[in-house]
């Protein structure tokens, strides 16, 4: 029975996380990763999280005609940021859970405030070579402590002033690479059961689903109301995390049950 609830559960979220990715252009990484670290654990998020987060963020890097002057304009700050992950990912399985839990539960607050606040950073283009490299592996480390990706390249790359089918290709081959490498880095520290990779996969199928879904219900409702709405659930979201990894009352058997072999 707890491995069928684990199943559905986790089927739901990616369907859901797929809509808002298909929705608003981003989030179903971070939004899978949330709501399993919130009903289950950060350990079962991130191993479930990498195959559908590598085939959507794929799609998104190569669906347009900016891939190579991307590549060419930041390899450094792509690999950069994809060999900070290891170190990320050394701390997360160095550190208390508890503490890499609230990280995420902080960054989610930073990122939901930040951008209902409606405003954009801009950084000067002579500035670029200085902040990219610390941006870049902050970004890695950040994503191998918590698995989430957005931040802080999304701001970064906003605050160049990048335009919307750029933006979400630059997006795409970043959050692509940090998934690669997340991949890599997590099975250097723990084998993932068969059942998780199956799991994986199905959950990948449901992500397009909710995807295709979410497309298609942007046409009909107001784009800036969603987003204001999904951000202030992101900042409740975030709020839950913390209080979950500090407040072992708030925990059940589920939530602190690792869902893959160390």
């Amino acid at each position: 029975m707890e491995s069928i609830y684990f199943v559905i559960v986790t089927l739901v979220i990616f369907t859901f996380s797929g809509f808002v990715k298909g929705f608003i252009g981003v989030g179903l990484p971070t939004i899978s990763i949330i709501l399993i670290a919130l009903v289950f654990d950060l350990y079962s998020a991130i191993a479930l999280v990498i195959i559908p987060a590598l085939v959507t963020n794929m799609w998104q890097a190569i669906n347009g005609s900016h891939f190579r002057s991307l590549i060419a304009e930041f390899w450094l700050f792509f690999l950069l940021s994809g060999l900070s992950v290891f170190v990320g990912t050394f701390l997360f399985y160095s550190l208390n859970t508890s503490l890499t839990s609230s990280i995420l539960g902080i960054i989610i607050i930073f990122y939901g405030v930040y951008s209902l606040g409606g405003k954009t950073l801009k950084i000067d283009k002579t500035r670029t070579r200085i902040y990219s490299p610390i941006v870049s592996i902050l970004n890695g480390i950040l994503t191998g402590m918590t698995g989430t990706l957005l931040v802080p390249s999304l701001l970064f790359f906003q605050a160049l002033g990048l335009k919307r089918q750029r933006l979400s290709q630059a997006l795409g081959i970043q959050f692509s690479i940090l998934t690669f490498f997340l991949a890599f880095a997590t099975r250097s520290y723990r084998s993932i059961e068969n059942e998780i990779i199956y799991l994986s996969l199905a959950a990948c199928a449901c992500a397009l689903i909710g995807m295709s879904l979410g497309r298609r219900i942007s046409l009909f409702i107001s784009d800036e109301r969603f987003k204001k709405f999904f951000l202030s659930c992101l900042i409740i979201l975030g709020f839950l995390i913390i209080f979950k990894s500090n407040f072992a009352f708030f925990s059940t058997g589920r939530t602190t049950q690792n869902y893959f072999n160390p």
